[in-house]
């Protein structure tokens, strides 16, 4: 298989959709919530209930916190499960959350504003501004390419959050990022990038001469009242006691990795990131935008500037793929503007305005807007879901059924011929639990594998080696078990996991091998675990510990090298020059067909 340069800092991204065509003339502010039924179906906000209680009894997520708006009335505003679950800290309303990547919402406002005020252009040059950017394809780099993630810069230049420390402002980081420079040519494609961010949460920085905290909140938070939204940082721990606490993992098994008594994740405040919010709050903002830039006859953004925002330039690729976005709603695709997520029906013109548009946070914050129906609902969760993200598609077509087309129907789709060979259920060889079922069936017109407790993931059609490898990654995939005559008795689950190069072993002269190139330390990137690359009886071998070493047999001719009486292989990676840089590791999991 071939390996995904993956990023530490790549995020599966969930939605906060913002209102955008019809612009109401009553500008009336955000009222608190009334009766539960007024203005909306009774049956509607039971079945938001349901959903979201459902997810929370399967422990799909600790806590969360939902907010409906209808004619700027707020109707459905709840809190479920825990703020801290170890500190028995139930979620409870107007919480503050991490709002991650909604952040970058606020920045680009900030440069609209400064369009608007003439102080920037979007044919502007970051390295007019920034001499990190002065050399190289980094250059050529516009405000319009770092809006809309057509820099090419990465994803980021952060793998962990204690590489935040290695700089001593914003505007450091960001000539780092520009002396890192573009992956791709600059203006040429979508390519998400929360290095792009800093770079303009910087600039900001630099034409205003204030941090860029100071000047949001002067033209922006101050102004809507946004009195819950602010960066908590290495300088600013406002209202720490009030903020929910970081979770990540999957069902049954959440560890707690921040909590506000911690040390803040962020040295100071960045564009991409490290606001945090409550839904209220955001809700303000998202007013603004329904407003037209103009609430309560107070110009935040012109009409203008709002436009720019709403405009799509590419359709929306998942960070570190080739993936389009996939929504819940029908008939729609998701394309991006300036720095906003926008919601395009097929049957409509790209150069129509989109229905439904908005951003949202990796931590889980997320929400929607149907301006026709005058509807927000917001959902805020700090459960990082690494293998069963939020249902949002699932979601939004509850949504989709029950607020904005009553009596919808999905259709039913019929499943092609060459997929019914391999649907159905599939156990380890051994296994008698039912929740170690796995099923493989049909998900947006593709051929996926719903792994238990884990979710569902598609996968590509067959390679010319019968791999189906998944959609969201190429370090994982699937072949099919046939039996004598052709029918589908098995599959097999291979899973490749990366070892970095780290460090050589240079042999003396005498004894050098075949095996040298090969020798080394390596290692496994999510535990932080060195391994050891030997030789041992004239082969290769691993050591995985002092006690614990596995010779490999010489490579096929695919370039594997298998594990002694094992069906595991590793491969390696290699640069032009043929200088070993990885090693991965293919371990296969058999599964007998059940049904």
């Amino acid at each position: 298989m071939k390996t995904l340069n993956v990023s530490n800092g790549i995020k599966i991204f969930i939605l906060l959709l913002l209102p955008l065509i019809c612009f109401p003339a009553d500008n009336t502010p955000l009222s608190p919530a009334s009766s539960p039924g007024q203005d909306l179906n009774q049956d509607a906000l039971i079945a938001v209930r349901d959903f979201l209680r459902k997810d929370l009894e399967a422990d799909n997520i600790v806590g969360a916190e939902i907010l409906i708006i209808k004619n700027r009335k707020a109707l459905l505003h709840d809190a479920y499960g825990w703020k801290d679950r170890e500190d028995s800290l139930t979620m409870v309303k107007n919480t503050v959350f991490n709002i991650r990547s909604m952040s970058k919402t606020f920045t680009a406002a900030g440069i609209q504003i400064l369009i608007n005020q003439g102080k920037l252009k979007l044919d502007d040059k970051a390295a007019t501004y920034l001499r990190g950017f002065r050399g190289g394809k980094s250059q050529t780099i516009t405000i319009e390419h770092l809006l809309t993630h057509r820099s090419g810069l990465p994803i980021s230049i952060i793998t962990d959050f204690k590489d935040f420390n290695k700089y001593n402002s914003l505007i450091d980081m960001a000539n780092a990022i520009g002396e890192t420079g573009p992956e791709t040519e600059p203006g040429t494609r979508f390519q998400y990038s929360d290095a792009g961010v800093e770079v303009l949460g910087s600039i900001i920085e630099i034409v205003c001469g204030m941090p860029l905290y100071e000047f949001l909140n002067e033209v922006l938070f101050s102004p809507l009242q946004m009195t819950d939204t602010y960066p908590v940082t290495g300088l600013n721990r406002k209202g720490y006691n009030r903020i929910a606490s970081l979770y990540g993992g999957t069902s049954g098994n959440w560890k707690k990795f921040w909590t506000p008594r911690d040390a803040p994740i962020y040295p100071f405040t960045c564009g991409s990131q490290s606001f945090y919010c409550t839904p209220m709050d955001y809700a303000r903002f998202l007013n603004m935008i329904m407003a037209g830039g103009i609430p309560d006859n107070q110009e935040i953004l012109t009409r203008e500037a709002v436009k720019r925002i709403l405009t799509p330039t590419d359709e929306f690729i998942l960070p570190g793929t080739e993936m389009t976005y996939r929504t819940g709603f029908p008939d729609y695709k998701v394309f991006h503007g300036q720095m906003s997520m926008l919601f395009i029906n097929q049957k409509n013109r790209l150069d129509d305005q989109p229905l439904i548009f908005g951003y949202g946070g990796s931590d889980g914050t997320f929400g929607w807007v149907c301006p026709e129906t005058e509807l927000i609902v917001l959902y805020f969760s700090q459960s990082r879901n690494f293998l069963n993200p939020f249902p949002f598609r699932e979601f939004e077509k509850m949504l989709y059924r029950n607020f904005i087309n009553p009596g919808w129907k999905e259709n039913q789709y019929v499943i092609p011929e060459k997929y019914k060979r391999y649907l159905g259920y599939y156990s380890p060889d051994g296994a008698a639990r039912n929740d170690a079922k796995f099923k493989i069936l049909v998900e947006n017109e593709n051929l996926a594998l719903e792994i238990p407790g884990k979710g569902i993931f598609e996968l590509n059609n067959p390679d010319d080696e019968g791999l189906w490898i998944f959609k969201i990654t190429d370090l994982l995939a699937v072949s099919f078990v046939k039996n004598k005559t052709g029918n589908i008795t098995g599959l097999l689950l291979h899973q490749s996991t990366p070892f970095p190069k780290i460090n050589e072993e240079n042999p003396a002269e005498e004894i050098k091998s075949e095996y040298s190139d090969y020798l080394g330390t390596y290692k496994m990137l999510p535990l932080n675990k060195e391994i050891h690359l030997i030789r041992k009886n004239n082969q290769l071998a691993i050591r995985f510990s002092d006690t614990h070493t596995a010779e490999l047999t010489p490579p096929d001719s695919k370039g594997r090298w298998f594990f002694k009486n094992s069906n595991n292989c590793i491969y390696f990676g290699s640069d032009k020059g043929g200088r070993i840089l990885s090693f991965y590791l293919v371990e296969r999991l058999r599964l007998s067909r059940i049904d």
